[in-house]
């Protein structure tokens, strides 16, 4: 069940939630008669006509437009008066659609249409508020552009209509709604103006706006005659000029045509785009059935061709402007430029007469220490890439010079030095100071020591690095027995550093050492390991110190202080360990 329609047209304030339900029932209406469609029809047109009065922007529906259009063409008698005056009001920018359809109507209506101007002069005569005057005055002007019969009814009656509305020019304010209607008045008049033409004509329009009042501000407190005088000669002040430009606008925004011609000419004004659309040379394109996009297509054309008519010279001037406007935006900016231009660099400003360091010249603090921090953090990495290669090659690091350690606390000493020898003292063996004979027995075992170890297994890996494969066919092979047999290690060591090998960062390093080197000679003689004590005898040696070692010779005891202390653990180890660290820092090392 569909719900009736209300009698008098909603508040303008209601008009945006009103309005899609009244075109729905309009489109519902339309194919039912001129009796069904009528009431929707008036509803819509009158609510909308309503919102454009009070300055409210709304978009503008077609349906309604095409439904008066049709409904005028095919009965014209059908359609009041009224209805006609509201299609005007309701959609100003669609004069030319509604051209043909408004003279069926007036044809249809004559004895009413001789009346129309009379009543618009009552009601501006007895105006008194602005939309009195703006509502009539915006009726005047549209029905003036879409009939040339109107227009034709409006100079005769010229004689009553401008003194009607000269004196209600003269009842307004200076509000912004009172500039409306006064804006409005003036394009009535100047249009009014135009049909006449120049010479007495216009003259007798200027006596009709009255005598000239006091001068003051223009759209404001000024007569209609002071007001068009101004506008006419543009001796306008700027102020007023962006008021009443910015209301021009503001009323004219909603049309659909001005979106396509703001999107390439977006500095134009939009009143002046309005009002080239209604021309003649642009009006014939309106047609209601082609989109906005193609009824603005011949005026895009005629701005960038340069062929705008000569009525249409504001709008001629506004985009020379705006064309010089970008023409200067594209010209290269010459600057001159002298030492003064740059920033003052307070590092180099000197004060007479002081020696006292110029602010700006020292480093600031948080510089400073990311400077140092940035230093600190590469010399660690440099240390630590060394490091990693003296480690690889079995070789503790260099010591520093600048770091020595001569006091008794060697439990302070930094533990990350590498491998240290233990220099005897005198009455000392070398050989007691060690824990329990690590270092020696890998010498005397027939294996080679530390360093050497190190160069056969990288050797081994650059010549064939499958030997340290992980599979039992590489474990059962003679280069692996022949690599265990060399270095001591089992399979699983072997591998483990073949693993640690391939995870050092710095293994390319450590590789390229052995670029230029070749492998140390296989049938070096090995030392055998004499049981019984004794510094290492080779083959020919026929004593238990025939080599010529230093004190103590070997580990065969010492006097009345007994045997071998490697044999019963060390209860010093920790202070010779630190004393060998620090002869390394000292240059006593390896």
């Amino acid at each position: 069940m569909t719900a009736a329609l209300p009698t008098e047209p909603p508040p303008h304030e209601l008009a945006e939630r009103a309005l899609p339900y009244l075109v729905s029932a309009v489109s519902r209406a339309a194919p039912n008669g001129p009796s069904a469609l009528l009431p929707p029809l008036s509803l819509a047109l009158s609510t909308l006509a309503r919102a454009r009065l009070a300055g409210q922007r709304l978009s503008s529906p077609l349906a309604p437009l095409h439904a008066f259009v049709s409904l005028a063409t095919e009965d014209p008698a059908a359609v009041p008066l009224s209805l006609a005056y509201d299609a005007l009001l309701a959609y100003p920018a669609d004069s030319a659609a509604l051209s043909p359809a408004l003279d069926a109507v007036l044809s249809a209506h004559l004895d009413e249409t001789a009346t129309l101007v009379p009543a618009l002069t009552r009601r501006l005569s007895s105006a008194s508020k602005p939309l009195e005057l703006l509502a009539p005055a915006r009726l005047a002007h549209a029905l003036l552009r879409a009939s040339d019969a109107l227009a034709a009814l409006l100079l005769e009656h010229a004689d009553d209509l401008v003194p009607a509305i000269s004196a209600a020019y003269a009842r307004l304010g200076g509000g912004r709604d009172d500039v409306r209607a006064k804006s409005e008045a003036l394009l009535l008049v100047r249009a009014i103006a135009g049909l006449m033409g120049r010479g007495a004509a216009s003259a007798a329009l200027v006596r009709l706006m009255g005598d000239a009042g006091v001068k003051g501000t223009a759209l404001v407190n000024q007569s209609l005659r002071d007001d068009y005088a101004l506008f006419t000669t543009g001796d306008v002040d700027a102020d007023v000029r962006a008021v009443l430009k910015a209301l021009q606008d503001d009323e004219r925004a909603d049309d659909p045509r001005i979106a396509p011609l703001q999107d390439v000419f977006p500095t134009l004004p939009a009143h002046l785009l309005v009002d080239a659309l209604h021309h003649p040379a642009f009006a014939a394109s309106g047609s209601s059935a082609r989109t906005p996009k193609e009824q603005a297509a011949p005026l895009i054309d005629a701005i960038l061709g340069s062929a705008l008519p000569p009525e249409l010279g504001e709008l001629a001037a506004a985009v020379r402007a705006a064309g010089a406007g970008r023409a200067a935006d594209a010209r290269e900016k010459v600057e001159r430029r002298n030492i003064w231009n740059e920033e003052l660099d307070l590092s180099r400003m000197r004060l007479k007469g002081q020696t006292d360091p110029v602010v700006g010249k020292e480093i600031p603090d948080n510089l400073r220490a990311s400077i140092l921090r940035l230093v600190d953090q590469q010399a660690e990495e440099a240390e630590e890439a060394a490091r990693a290669v003296a480690e690889a090659r079995g070789l503790g690091l260099a010591p520093k010079p600048r770091r020595l350690y001569l006091g008794d606390d060697e439990d302070d000493i930094d533990s990350d030095v590498g491998p240290t020898v233990r220099l005897a003292a005198d009455g000392e063996e070398s050989g007691d100071e060690s824990d329990d004979g690590e270092h020696l027995d890998g010498a005397l075992d027939g294996r080679p020591a530390g360093n050497d170890v190190q160069l056969h297994l990288e050797l081994a890996y650059i010549r064939n690095p499958a030997v340290f494969g992980r599979d039992a066919a590489t474990r059962r092979s003679a280069a692996r027995k022949e690599l265990r047999d060399a270095t001591g290690y089992d399979d699983g060591q072997l591998e483990g550093w073949k693993i640690m090998l391939d995870r050092n960062p710095h293994k390319e390093a450590i590789l390229e050492r052995h670029q230029f080197s070749r492998e140390p000679a296989k049938d070096k003689p090995k030392p055998k390991k004499d049981k019984a004590g004794g510094g290492g005898s080779g083959p020919n040696d026929s004593g238990s110190n025939a080599s010529g070692s230093t004190r103590g010779g070997g580990r065969g005891g010492r006097g009345g202080r007994g045997g071998n202390k490697g044999s019963r653990g060390h209860s010093n180890a920790a202070r010779t360990r630190g004393h060998d660290k620090k002869m390394t820092r000292m240059g006593a090392g390896l």
